[in-house]
């Protein structure tokens, strides 16, 4: 999960990623959020973690 969060950080000032239970939550600061940025980070972390696009939730923070 830590070269994941290295990876997304490449990208986003701060990342938080929360796994629980299958559910993966990933939070990262961003004044906005495109659609194709919040699907990058979905796939991203569905391959890394090997869990489904739809237990993906992505929110952002300004």
């Amino acid at each position: 999960m830590e070269s994941l969060r290295k990876d997304l950080g490449a990208s986003f000032k701060n990342v938080v990623i929360d796994e629980n239970d299958g559910a993966v939550t990933v939070v990262v600061q961003s004044e906005k959020l495109q659609r194709s940025e919040a699907a990058s980070i979905i796939a991203k972390v569905s391959t890394s973690l090997n869990v489904s696009a739809g237990s993906v939730l992505v929110k952002y923070l300004p």
